[in-house]
């Protein structure tokens, strides 16, 4: 029998989807370029992308991706990245160094960990975590220092600086050492900065402001979401976030929350149903959570019978029952016992994020 022959050159239907939308994109020169669900599993099927640097936007949600390369980070201009659903298992740090990403959308993947310096992004306002299988171990050390120094510049997680301040004036800066450098401000009271693990620099200033020289925070991001991920515990840093409006974190592992949570005074959503939470801190009482504009979701946890009791009628009597003396000296009482947390009850084994991207 004769049979047609088996041609041997693949087919490039996936690369002429992709090429064909970037070609019409870069011919009349739009900025936004929307590649989700085009059964793209690498960045090979996009050629001339890194080359489009006028991108401000970039969706590629829905595919098959499984590595984000570097060169990503040569679009400059973009503000947008949307990855969500798809196999990517890990981050090239390089993505926070883009200068303008405000916006970066990664949920629904398979990241187990994040990279050195993620925490490094100069503008970013929302990050999108969520549905991966990040836990406390795995952030960077920066990862809850968003933030940018008053120069526009941002503190560097290579070089691992320190600042330490005592007192308010300062005279002198002096940097010494090849691989140490350290800064010494004198006036009417000491103020020491130390910034360690940097070359040496030859400087030598006199009577410059002191945050200037040391970084000033100013927070960026507006709302995190890390639902859906393996957090028994969230990091007291992330009370730094000062302008965080929104923290997802529904769906962990979660058996407490850190009181610096109480810090995020623009905080207006709360969402952390679905953990392993027995009790609240009092500082939440502080926050705005029941107001119009506000929400505070808080089911399917194991609260103590007191909380348990006002949720059934309404998380308003809640939040104005941690704001009483009587639930501060509940509080400090029951944390002071430590009991054991609830036992794990969410089977996440099978989890899509579980699953290799090698085995999809």
């Amino acid at each position: 029998m004769n049979q047609a022959p088996v041609s041997c050159i693949p087919t490039n239907t996936k690369m002429s989807k992709s090429k064909k939308v970037i070609d019409e994109a870069k011919e009349i020169q739009n900025p936004e370029l929307d590649l989700a669900d085009k059964g793209v599993s690498s960045f090979e099927e996009m050629p001339g992308l890194f080359n489009m640097s006028n991108i401000t936007r970039l969706t590629l949600s829905h595919n098959k991706i499984q590595v984000v390369p570097p060169g990503l980070a040569n679009l400059v201009n973009l503000e947008i990245l949307n990855l969500f659903n798809n196999l990517v298992e890990e981050l090239p740090t390089s993505l926070s160094s883009m200068p303008k990403l405000r916006i970066l959308n990664v949920g629904m993947n398979r990241l187990g960990s994040l990279p050195r310096g993620f925490g490094a992004f100069p503008v970013l306002e929302v990050l999108d975590l969520t549905y991966n299988n990040i836990d406390e171990t795995m952030l960077p050390g920066n990862f809850f220092m968003m933030v940018m120094n008053v120069d526009g510049t941002r503190p560097d997680e290579d070089y691992k600086e320190k600042c330490i301040f005592e007192g308010e004036t300062e005279e002198r800066c002096i940097f010494e050492g090849e691989t140490e450098e350290r800064c010494i401000f004198e006036g009417e009271t000491q103020e020491r900065c130390i910034f360690e693990g940097r070359p040496r620099r030859d400087v030598y200033l006199r009577e410059r402001p002191r945050r200037d020289i040391c970084s000033l925070s100013v927070e960026t991001l507006r709302a995190l979401y890390l639902g859906d991920n393996d957090f028994e515990y969230i990091p007291p840093e992330i009370g730094q976030l000062k302008n965080l409006q929104i923290l997802v974190l529904r769906e962990n592992d979660l058996v407490e929350l850190p009181k610096e949570v109480g810090e995020l005074a623009r905080l207006r959503e709360l969402h952390i149903q679905g953990n392993r939470l027995t009790l609240l801190p009092p500082e939440i009482g502080n926050l705005d959570l029941v107001s119009n504009k506000s929400v505070l979701k808080m089911e399917n946890n194991f609260w103590v019978t007191p909380i348990t009791d006002q949720l059934q009628v309404g998380v308003s009597h809640v939040v104005d029952f941690i704001r009483t003396e009587t639930y501060r000296i509940l509080y400090s009482r029951l944390m002071s016992t430590k009991s054991p947390p609830p036992e794990k009850y969410l089977d996440k084994s099978k989890k899509l994020s579980r699953i290799s991207a090698r085995q999809s």
